[in-house]
């Protein structure tokens, strides 16, 4: 895992990305909570598009295309050991992890351009 991650600042982030990747719908109060969280965090638009793609994206994206995926959001305990071992897996080096990086699905929820239009 890359030792420069802060994660007492990104959990909160981590925590609210990862529900894009449950198995239910959002409404507008949604979208407004989860900005609500992410403007509250110390990164910029960009900065949370790329935790998103690059971290929330391949250690829950999988859920996405799961007959029967996650609908109950995850705890924060749950989302950082989640996170943790896949950023562990991606920072790791060798022909396996290169070959992860580049086959691991890195899907933009379509709700995330609901939330982006609401960051400050």
């Amino acid at each position: 895992m890359n030792p420069q991650l802060d994660i007492e600042k990104r959990l909160p982030v981590w925590t609210v990305l990862s529900e894009l990747f449950l198995d239910t719908s959002f409404d507008d109060a949604d979208y407004d909570r989860i900005a609500t969280v992410l403007n509250e965090s110390p990164y910029r638009k960009s900065e949370l598009e790329h935790i998103l793609r690059e971290e929330v994206s391949p250690a829950f994206g999988g859920n996405l295309f799961s007959i029967a995926g996650e609908w109950a959001p995850w705890s924060k305990d749950e989302v950082q050991a989640i996170m943790e071992k896949s950023l562990r897996q991606t920072s790791s080096s060798g022909l396996l992890s290169w070959v992860r990086k580049r086959m691991t699905p890195r899907p933009l929820p379509h709700d995330w351009h609901s939330i982006a239009s609401r960051l400050s």
